[in-house]
């Protein structure tokens, strides 16, 4: 009996967690480049938020932090 409650409670979660999900969601292709390596590390985060931002290991050099704090690639430079 214990083993179908959980199976009904497992089921319905993934319903409810598998309808919320939005079918036109892409993701942002500038985000993926900087994040593919995973999350930053304490001393990562802290390069990549100081005021005048260094470039941050194991990350492309051309990712800044952004005000929402998350990595991106920084926008072409204006000629």
């Amino acid at each position: 009996m214990r083993k179908l409650s959980l199976l009904t409670v497992v089921f319905g979660l993934t319903l409810v967690v598998g309808a919320c999900r939005n079918p036109d969601y892409k993701p942002d292709p500038s985000v993926e480049a900087c994040n593919a390596g995973g999350p930053l590390s304490a001393r990562q985060r802290m390069y990549a938020m100081a005021p005048n931002p260094q470039a941050v290991y194991g990350m492309p050099i051309e990712c800044k932090m952004g005000g929402d704090g998350v990595m991106r690639l920084s926008p072409p430079a204006a000629r």
